[in-house]
């Protein structure tokens, strides 16, 4: 499994089995997370975006007939296995309406059921769900690809797998808002790789309009920056929904230091966010100078090619408000002709680029190009794809996130002329989009951590895993999510305002443990076992009850407001009233009409209490939980006492779940621990990814203490 600088990398589709990649050739490929993925017993995958085809978890091809319904209103059946026949289990999915039911040679006991609209379909999948006669019933659910734009040219560019492109493409492709000059040859306004990219420019070589290529070399820079994807032609430029400004400054012969310096001033001046200068100069110059400064006091970073003789300095790229590019080969080395004398920031690939290309004899065509020229637009559409999250990160934070991704060279020292490394587009945006869940974790959490507050977790001391999980509403199918002990952070929308309380969401975790609903999108869901681990307590505790057994009593009627608490449940979900537990004086404090139940009177003040959290570079009074049920969602159970083991200490504590998370409370712990977050977040890492699906509903019971090993 990929490794990457931020954590942990799950690259994990769409699926309530197990953990898969999708690779171009239309297979699905299993493989292990680093935490020991087991994998789970289902037979059959999914449905790849090509009609007619089946995968399962060995790419086995089997004939795919149900094209006439979407997937939304598609769901896949399977009848109990030791059934004699199937009569009970057809005459269940006859009972739910369908419009067409479907078996399938190869995959024997499942059939595909079609419905006339998805409610029907959303419908039908509670009613089978819970009929005894259906080992299972899912939505017929569609993988997501990591996201790779099929232009035909792509698969010949190892360079756009050297800096992680599709990593990158996961969050942002660009934005048309966001532009990109180009002040070099100019840029072939005809070119098919870049029609409807291409902004008004200027000609400063010739003191008009028309900024058109006669060298080819502007036009195969302004490709590598913002081809067209995803339009069946040529290639995809690494920011293809960006726009390019092309101001030309220059001829077969050249540029003129003064054409230059003009056509940089002017692309500030005409809305430009990043300015790509793709060319040198052995000799400084102080108009060159002040025209870099103009772009960097008004924070327009300038990407600038190092050059291409080893032992030359070239200007601009030598200034230090530049962002100076090297050149390295596809598989990470420096090429022999990139400057080792210039000031380098990082390299990217500059050998054997497909690119696309002006000539005079052959027009608008592709070429393979190498130079530092074409490793700094590599550059200046990692800047754009960053800029499209947020237009107004600073130049300096842009050169430092770059320098902090980068991938060091050979064996991992120095080397000069390198730079920080090659390039890296998917862990800077990755970095920079999960900064997103340090904001949101550091208020509440860093006052624990620097030992400033002595009091529980909301989220956990560190994140446990990091990476990428499946999500219809998500961008490009897959949203941003990271793990802590006590919860799962989300960013469903990375193009969104980063300072929207809700760009970071918490996951309904509390309820698909319960619910054993895997929630794949907002109205979109994976059937699974309820989660059979222990809700509180020690991990190996046989005394505990799971979160299987509050599912029985999600619809339990509210405490009276104000009563006394002191039902319990136990280890097989049985509850009780222990008049004993009143002796803790806890009670209904808070009702939620939304879910219709109370909240308990320790959960509520936790929940309204104030404390140190972190703001503006200080620890300050305030709420710990703003809005009030932002960490927590509301109440989807009501509070009981258990009795469980802590530290192999039977102890009692009470438990409440909501949406997101469940409270305990233990009175035998320290004033400030009694009320905790549980390990909601561990739990369901856990059951999402590792625990083996039992066999059937029928024996859903019968093991559900078997030990829980893993710990992160």
């Amino acid at each position: 499994m990929k490794q990457s600088i931020y954590g942990r990398t799950l690259r994990l589709a769409r699926t309530g089995a197990k953990a898969i990649q999708s690779r171009p050739n239309g297979r699905v490929t299993i493989f292990t997370h680093a935490c020991r993925a087991t994998g789970l017993a289902i037979i059959w995958a999914l449905v790849i975006g090509s009609p007619g085809i089946w995968l399962n978890a060995g790419a086995v091809d089997v004939p795919h007939a149900s094209q006439g319904a979407p997937a939304t209103q598609r769901l896949v059946v399977r009848s109990l296995a030791h059934l004699p026949d199937t009569d009970n289990a057809l005459d269940a999915i006859s009972a739910t309406n369908p419009s067409l039911i479907e078996s399938t040679a190869t995959l024997s006991g499942i059939y595909l059921v079609s419905y006339a609209t998805t409610s029907l379909a959303a419908d039908a999948l509670e009613r089978l769900d819970a009929n005894p006669h259906i080992a299972w019933a899912e939505r017929d659910l569609l993988v997501q690809y990591s996201f790779d734009p099929g232009d035909p040219l792509n698969e010949d560019q190892l360079w756009i797998q050297t800096i992680d492109l599709p990593a990158a493409w996961n969050i942002s492709t660009g934005d048309p808002t966001i532009v990109v000059a180009v002040v070099d040859s100019g840029v072939s306004a005809t070119h098919p790789d870049l029609q409807g990219k291409l902004l008004p420019g200027y000609d400063f070589f010739n003191d008009d309009e028309d900024p058109d290529d006669e060298v080819g070399h502007g036009t195969a820079v302004a490709g590598i920056i913002a081809a067209r994807g995803t339009d069946g032609v040529g290639i995809a430029g690494v920011a293809m929904d960006t726009m390019i400004l092309p101001v030309k400054v220059g001829s077969v012969d050249g540029s003129p230091i003064s054409a230059i310096a003009a056509g940089i001033v002017w692309a500030v001046d005409n809305g430009a966010h990043i300015i790509n200068l793709s060319l040198g100069s052995d000799f400084p110059s102080d108009a060159l100078h002040d025209a870099v400064n103009y772009a960097y006091a008004n924070d327009i970073p300038v990407v600038a090619a190092a050059g291409n003789e080893a032992d030359a300095i070239s200007y601009p790229a030598a200034y230090p408000e530049t962002i100076s590019v090297g050149a390295s080969t596809s598989w990470g080395t420096l090429t022999s002709f990139t400057s080792r004398s210039n000031r380098v920031d990082l390299v990217a690939p500059g050998t054997g680029i497909l690119a696309p290309w002006w000539g005079e004899v052959e027009g608008d065509t592709w070429a393979s190009v190498s130079g530092t020229s074409f490793a700094a637009p590599m550059v200046a559409g990692t800047l754009a794809l960053l800029r499209a999250l947020d237009p107004e990160i600073a130049t300096e934070e842009l050169r430092a996130l770059l320098r902090q991704t980068a991938v060091p060279l050979g064996n991992g020292e120095t080397e000069t002329g390198a730079g920080a490394g090659h390039l890296d587009a998917g862990a800077a945006l990755s970095i920079f989009i999960s900064q997103a869940f340090d904001r949101t974790w550091l208020p509440t959490d860093s006052p624990v951590a620097s030992g400033t507050a002595d009091r529980t977790w909301v989220w956990g001391p560190e994140a446990i895993a990091t990476g990428f999980e499946s999500y219809d509403q998500a961008t490009r199918g897959e949203r941003l999510i990271r793990y802590y002990d006590k919860a799962r952070m989300e960013i469903t929308h990375p193009a969104a305002l980063t300072q929207d309380p809700w760009f970071v969401t918490n996951g309904l975790l509390a309820r698909e443990l319960i619910t054993g609903k895997m929630q794949l999108g907002d109205q979109v869901f994976a059937t699974r076992d309820p989660a059979q681990i222990a809700i509180a307590g020690d991990w190996a505790s046989s005394l505990a009850p799971t979160y299987a057994d509050f599912y029985r009593w999600l619809n339990a009627p509210p405490a009276s407001p104000g009563s006394t608490l002191f039902q319990s449940i136990d280890s097989v979900a049985r509850v009780s009233e222990e008049a004993q537990l009143a002796q803790y004086g806890v009670t209904a404090a808070w009702h939620v009409g939304e879910t219709n139940h109370q909240i308990a009177s320790v959960f509520w003040s936790y929940l309204n209490s104030l404390g140190l959290i972190a703001m503006d570079g200080e620890f300050v009074m305030g709420p710990l939980f703003s809005p009030t049920f932002y960490a927590t969602g509301l109440p989807i159970t009501e509070a009981y006492w258990t009795e469980v083991e802590v530290n192999g200490v039977l102890t009692n504590v009470l438990v409440q779940c909501f949406e997101r998370r469940c409270l305990t409370y233990t009175p035998s712990n320290p004033e400030n621990w009694q009320v905790e977050m549980g390990n909601v977040g561990q739990h369901y890492f856990k059951w999402r990814y590792e625990e083996e699906q039992q066999s059937s509903r029928s024996n859903r019971m019968s093991d559900r203490h078997a030990s829980m090993g893993w710990r992160p």
